[in-house]
């Protein structure tokens, strides 16, 4: 059975291999909730954004964050090497799959950032997987008029974090 975002796989690759090792392609089935963390400073790609966790990696962020008594937005910065340049991390959408859709899976990459005045490493929690699901944004090739995100997703839950 081909996915509503199937064609956006391939392209997608090259993007998931720079923030995921170990890629994997994975298939997420109706009913099942994902959750990704987003920047209130871009509504537009709140829903649309290709990073995303499951269920299981999303409990694990919620213990970690509870054990080391910090906030759930430093929790995922530091598990999924998340820098502050991308994302504030301040916005947590919950939502369940309407349809399947495709993504491509993995641990994430250690990032190291760049800067003129300082180098920073993100090394992230290798026990968390991530998922990278590409064409949220793109139309349903089933329903034009809608993009994928719109059709695959139930109405999604919107929470506000502190960063």
């Amino acid at each position: 059975m081909k996915t509503i975002n199937e064609d956006s796989m391939d392209a997608a690759f090259s993007k998931a291999s720079k923030g995921l090792v170990a890629v994997w392609r994975t298939l997420i089935q109706p009913g099942m909730p994902v959750y990704r963390f987003g920047d209130s400073i871009r509504p537009d790609a709140q829903l649309t954004g290709g990073w995303w966790v499951g269920y299981s990696p999303f409990e694990s962020l919620k213990q970690y964050a509870q054990r080391r008594k910090q906030t759930l937005s430093a929790a995922a910065r530091q598990c999924l090497a998340v820098d502050f340049q991308w994302s504030t991390l301040d916005v947590l959408h919950t939502v369940i799959l309407k349809t399947p859709l495709s993504a491509w899976a993995g641990t994430p990459r250690t990032q190291r950032i760049r800067r003129a005045n300082s180098d920073r490493r993100w090394e992230p929690d290798r026990e968390i997987t991530q998922l990278y699901i590409p064409g949220l944004d793109q139309p349903d090739p089933n329903s034009p008029r809608l993009k994928i995100w719109e059709t695959g997703f139930q109405i999604p839950v919107r929470i506000c974090l502190q960063a």
